[in-house]
């Protein structure tokens, strides 16, 4: 089960920095994206000062843009401030999952990037070392295009950046099985 909530932040602040309820549950874990379009270095990631920890960095340096997914296992639940802090004031997005019943011992079963796309359409193939995983999936690029998710997958994220002539998706989708799943 997902609640999901983020924040823009058009500003160029060096930190961005918003409130989110994580639900009581059991086996939580809270997922952070980051979708940054000047590909400034992220610092420091803090849910209720505590850090997360960094699951996946893809930085397309041609399109100077990077997205990051960063997690935390055992999150406080309640109203709590996420902060992320970048190196340089930036203009972007983060977007918080709060996710239960999650292995909150090893909480990521794979991960996979690709930073050489360019097209409007993109694709990668995970594989899945457990069954009933969560997949998440982001994307940025240089262009204002909005897109949608593939069969079995739900949309979390669909923002244009007018200004920055950038984009950034985001969807998930829920296995039953272990194996390969294109997202």
């Amino acid at each position: 089960e997902a609640e999901a909530n983020g924040d823009d932040d058009n500003d160029a602040d060096s930190v961005n920095s918003f409130s989110f309820t994580t639900p009581v549950g059991s086996n939580l874990l809270v997922a952070c994206l980051i979708f940054n379009p000047d590909s400034e270095t992220v610092s420091s990631i803090k849910y209720n000062n505590v850090d997360l920890t960094q699951r996946v960095s893809a930085d397309h340096s041609v399109q100077n843009q990077s997205v990051e997914i960063w997690t935390l296992a055992s999150p406080t639940t309640g109203a709590n401030t996420l902060a992320v802090t970048f190196s340089a004031g930036t203009k972007s997005m983060a977007q918080i999952y709060a996710l239960s019943g999650t292995n909150s011992e090893s909480p990521v079963d794979a991960t996979t990037t690709d930073e050489t796309g360019a097209a409007s359409t993109q694709s990668k193939a995970v594989t899945t070392n457990n069954a009933n995983s969560l997949l998440i999936d982001c994307q940025g690029q240089a262009t204002n295009s909005t897109g949608s998710p593939d069969a079995g997958q739900t949309e979390q994220v669909d923002t244009i950046y007018a200004a920055a002539s950038r984009s950034a998706r985001s969807s998930t989708r829920v296995t039953t099985t272990a194996g390969s799943y294109t997202m």
